[in-house]
């Protein structure tokens, strides 16, 4: 059985996204927000944790945390705590999230099936939530066919949710974590059909012809957009360009903004929820 390594952080509700923000700096396998409320987090990642380190990103950030304790964790235990209180999630107008030990409701919504495994991106998280609703809108305004990439695809829900938005897009997703990737393959295949058009790449940058993605999609951190600045710049279609990206804290995005309109792309819509923001930009 496998180990990983936990924090368990709480703080006060003023502070909770910053101090979530704070931990996804640490090279997490995942995180859970306690249904209790979003001031209890669980952070998970493969190697022990520098606790100097945390407390002095926290410190920065004039984070105190109510209590703060780090401990080992076996992959059963952290399967069972995802699955605590998690229901169905609705995400934009047409699509729910749903866990795969539940039977999808009766509703109109496209449902997608999920085993989050020890992926990010069950459909809870903002950055998740608005870089779908993004994808949401162009899709239902502006149906394409063609190729989309997912930079940092996770569990799979945004190109999964964007498959059954398009019956003719194809998705190539990418993801550096190999848990994330296994988690992803498995959801693929309890999602036969959409599943189908979603090809799977472990890398940090994006494999493939210059200019050949006319949509990329990429919902990562701050400090990844940057590190995949220049894979997104060449893999990006020089022709009807189109570009949403997701996962800054408010602030964070104003560097990479500025880095693509630079490059003559032109701000379509910016989206924020809980300080957390979502850029759709397009030539």
């Amino acid at each position: 059985m496998r180990r990983w390594f936990a924090c368990e952080m709480v703080v006060t509700s003023a502070q909770a996204e910053i101090a979530q923000a704070v931990l996804w700096d640490f090279d997490l396998l995942g995180l859970e927000e306690s249904p209790k409320g979003a001031e209890f987090s669980v952070a998970v990642r493969e190697a022990p944790w520098p606790e100097a380190k945390l407390h002095e990103q926290l410190k920065s950030y004039n984070v105190t945390p109510l209590s703060l304790r780090f401990f080992p964790i076996e992959e059963e235990d952290w399967l069972a705590l995802w699955k605590e209180g998690w229901e169905p999630t609705a995400m934009g107008e047409r699509l729910l999230v749903v866990p795969a030990w539940l039977e999808p409701p009766n509703t109109k919504r496209n449902c997608v099936r999920i085993e989050p495994g020890m992926a990010f991106g069950t459909g809870t998280h903002p950055t998740t939530q608005l870089a779908y609703e993004v994808l949401e809108d162009l899709l239902v305004s502006h149906p394409r066919a063609g190729w989309m990439a997912d930079v940092g695809i996770g569990t799979g829900v945004l190109s999964l949710g964007a498959a059954m938005l398009a019956p003719g897009l194809k998705i190539f997703g990418t993801d550096y974590d190999a848990q994330a990737l296994l988690s992803c393959n498995k959801n693929l295949k309890l999602n036969p059909g959409a599943g189908d058009r979603i090809h799977l790449t472990r890398t940090l940058s994006l494999p493939c012809l210059a200019g050949a993605m006319p949509l990329i999609v990429a919902n990562v951190t701050a400090g990844e957009h940057e590190v995949l600045d220049a894979a997104i710049e060449h893999a990006l279609s020089r022709e009807h360009p189109t570009l949403i990206l997701s996962g800054f804290m408010s602030g964070q995005e104003k560097v990479a903004l500025e880095r693509w309109q630079h490059r003559g792309l032109k701000l379509q819509s910016r989206k924020e929820r809980d300080s957390w923001i979502a850029l759709h930009l397009q030539a």
